[in-house]
């Protein structure tokens, strides 16, 4: 390599430096040849050449007698969100990519989100960084047991990736980085707003899974906390691969006295289910029967009565992210592998 390659490639990485990670926006106005030539004491050839270099990257662009500005395309950096879902069938999934890569606050930080399915990434995992050029991050979305999977391969190929989830599901990942919603505070939160309510009698209808297990063991750690009796009889856990409407119905039949609020653990099948078995049981909701169930707030407000609800307010993690990335390098982040903490949003709905 010349001696004069050798400047322009340690310019080039300087000016890219800058335009990246400097003061700079979006169609400034960028420094001229000869103003870069005096601050940097690079000759023409250098100075044009590291420019050249520049312009075919995009990060900048020449407008005739008007001088070099800086591109809209030297701020787009692309996270990549692998699922077991799709943005189609997860109105969840939809919300936090939503926040990550379209929304104002993501546009106008340059945020770009792409959607990949944990086939398509298995598939094309040792040529991620040639199919996206401008790969800032792979977060797993409630897929632990990917990250896990791969987590070494991804070190070895110095990409920066993250778990986002379930704090009981994140358990195993030591050392991983990740950004967790708590199940204990999301629990307590929801039951909580029962309490407030004046009801004491609360019972938790509950799925088999490690998740949903976790939340019944939550609900039981609250009961205590408050003083209020453990019935396990008013404990109920769906089996895997029964209908949530005929479950319910069966057990309310048979418990319906015994409490005044539901506490239920999922939204998905048996939140529904529940309440349609409260209607056909010709129990009055919320009149009877308060319910408030954990999980999709937009599908809930859809079902009549609307369901209660508690969920992750994916939009400000979102936002808190992306704040992180756009102020970090993925090397400063490696201080503290938990990135943060969800919130929660809850509606009354007609069920509370």
């Amino acid at each position: 390599m010349s001696e004069e390659l050798s400047k322009s490639k340690r310019l080039e990485a300087e000016l890219e430096d800058l335009i990246l990670h400097g003061s700079y926006h979006v169609y400034d106005r960028f420094l001229s040849v000869s103003k870069l030539k005096e601050r940097y004491h690079a000759s023409q050839v250098t100075v044009v050449a590291a420019l050249e270099h520049l312009e075919a990257k995009g990060l900048i662009f020449r407008r005739s007698r008007s001088g070099i500005f800086v591109s809209p395309t030297s701020r787009t950096k692309q996270i990549l969100i692998v699922s077991y879902a799709s943005r189609a069938n997860s109105n969840e999934l939809n919300q936090f990519s939503y926040g990550l890569g379209e929304s104002p606050n993501a546009s106008k930080a340059g945020w770009v989100t792409i959607n990949c399915s944990v086939d398509d990434f298995d598939a094309n995992l040792m040529n991620l960084q040639i199919i996206y050029k401008k790969l800032f991050a792979i977060i797993f979305f409630r897929c632990p047991d990917v990250m896990l999977r791969h987590h070494k391969t991804l070190e070895e190929q110095n990409v920066f990736h993250m778990f986002y989830g379930s704090s009981s599901a994140a358990r195993h990942l030591n050392g991983c980085f990740r950004y967790c919603y708590n199940e204990k505070q999301l629990v307590a939160k929801a039951l909580d707003a029962l309490y407030e309510k004046g009801h004491r009698r609360i019972g938790c209808f509950s799925c088999a899974g490690r998740t949903f297990e976790e939340r019944a063991k939550c609900y039981r750690a609250w009961m205590k906390e408050k003083g209020l009796p453990v019935d396990e009889q008013m404990i109920f856990t769906l089996p895997n691969g029964e209908d949530g409407y005929a479950y319910m119905m069966e057990q309310l039949k048979e418990c319906s006295q015994e409490f005044t609020a539901v506490f239920c653990c999922s939204n998905y099948g048996l939140g529904s289910g529940l309440l349609q078995a409260l209607r056909d049981q010709k129990m009055a909701v919320p009149e009877r029967m308060a319910v408030l169930g954990v999980g999709d707030i937009e599908t809930a407000r859809m079902l009549r009565p609307s369901l209660a609800s508690i969920d992750i307010d994916y939009q400000k993690d979102a936002d808190t992210l992306i704040d992180l990335f756009t102020t970090s390098k993925p090397e400063d982040l490696t201080a503290n592998p938990v990135l943060g903490e969800s919130s929660f949003l809850i509606t009354n709905g007609g069920s509370l």
